[in-house]
C-alpha cells in the first residue's frame, strides 16, 4: 500500500493525499487545510466505476483526552466494534446515528478539544464513542468513529481546541445556487472562513 503526495500548498496550509492500493477499486483521498487554530479534514473514497457496490466506510480519530459531551445524545453501548483488522480491540462506551451535524468534546486536564461533525449530504452517520489501543499493550485511549454504507462518500470535520479567546462558534454549510457544492462556513467572533471542499480554496468573509 502506497500512497502519493498530490499537492502541498504552504500558503494555503493545505496538504493532499491520495493512495488507490489499499482496497481494489477505490481511491481514497486525505485533505487537511488549517484555518486559525482549526483543522478542516475531509477524508473521501472514490469508486473506480459509477455502477459500484454499496459498502461500510469508517473514519477512525484517536483522541487524547476523556469524551465529555455530544450536541447529540448518544445511547450506552457495549462490545467489540468487530471480529478482525484490529476491531476486535476496540471497545464500544456510547453511539447514535444522524443525518446532521454534531459535535463532541474531549478533555485532558484544563484542555478541551473539539470535533464537528460536517453534514456534506443527507446521508445517515453512525457516530460511536469507543477506548482502542495505544502503543502501550496495557492502555487504551478514547476514539471517535464515523460510519456510513455507500457507495462513495466524503467525511468533512474540523477539529480544535476549545480557546476561550477565540473559540470557534459554529459550523454551518452552504450550497451553490446549482446545489452541487457544499461549503462549511466557519463562524468566529471576528467573522467567517468559508471553505470550498475539494480543491482547499479558502474565501474569508469579515463581518
Amino acid at each position: 500500500m502506497v500512497g502519493k503526495l498530490d499537492l502541498f500548498d504552504p500558503a494555503a496550509k493545505l496538504a493532499v493525499a491520495s493512495c488507490d492500493s489499499a482496497y481494489e477499486g477505490l481511491t481514497l483521498r486525505r485533505t487537511v487545510q488549517l484555518c486559525r487554530h482549526c483543522v478542516v479534514d475531509q477524508f473521501s473514497i472514490q469508486p473506480a466505476g459509477r455502477a459500484a457496490a454499496q459498502r461500510r466506510f469508517d473514519y477512525v480519530l484517536h483522541v487524547d483526552g476523556d469524551f465529555t459531551d455530544s450536541s447529540v445524545l448518544l445511547q450506552p453501548r457495549s462490545g467489540r466494534l468487530g471480529d478482525g483488522c484490529g476491531y476486535q480491540r476496540v471497545e464500544q462506551k456510547q453511539g447514535t446515528t444522524t443525518a446532521g451535524g454534531a459535535t463532541l468534546r474531549f478533555t485532558s486536564e484544563r484542555q478541551q478539544f473539539r470535533v464537528w461533525i460536517v453534514p456534506t449530504d443527507e446521508s445517515p452517520t453512525e457516530v460511536i464513542v469507543a477506548e482502542g489501543p495505544t502503543n502501550s499493550p496495557k492502555e487504551t485511549r478514547p476514539m471517535l468513529i464515523l460510519r456510513r454504507t455507500a457507495a462513495a462518500t466524503r467525511f468533512v470535520t474540523v477539529l480544535g481546541p476549545v480557546n476561550q479567546a477565540q473559540s470557534l462558534r459554529g459550523v454551518r454549510t452552504e450550497k451553490d445556487p446549482d446545489g452541487r457544492q457544499v461549503w462549511p462556513v466557519l463562524e468566529w467572533s471576528t467573522g467567517s472562513d468559508r471553505i470550498r471542499l475539494g480543491d482547499g480554496e479558502k474565501v474569508r468573509n469579515r463581518s
